[in-house]
């Protein structure tokens, strides 16, 4: 999507939520493609309870990899992400959400699915 100000980068790609424990999660993304714009600076990532369209932004200041830990999840909580780049011009259009992914206690989501260790 074309960016909100002239200048702005375009939206990351790729948001995906892995290492999910039961209020703790890790996102990562891609970082968007640049032509002409300047180098993105940083990222916001977002969350949104999964049913509703209100989202909360994660982090205060902008992170410089394109992986952040969020926590703060309540044990069965469903949410989604999104992320947001920053450069010199402004912010980005919104990434397009990730899957939804549920807070569980890892080893509890083991046993329900009958991993068997051997």
């Amino acid at each position: 999507a074309a960016p909100t100000v002239a200048g702005a980068p375009g939206a990351p790609v790729s948001v995906k939520a892995f290492d999910v424990n039961k209020d703790f999660v890790l996102v990562s993304w891609k970082p968007p493609n640049t032509v002409n714009e300047a180098a993105v600076s940083g990222y916001f990532v977002d969350r949104c309870e999964a049913g509703t369209d209100r989202w909360v932004q994660c982090n205060d200041s902008p992170v410089k990899v394109c992986k952040y830990p969020v926590s703060g999840l309540t044990l069965g909580q469903a949410v989604h992400f999104r992320v947001r780049a920053v450069n010199s011009a402004g912010i980005s259009r919104a990434s397009r959400r990730s899957e939804r992914v549920t807070a569980a206690d890892p080893a509890e989501s083991e046993r329900l699915q009958g991993t068997v260790e051997g």
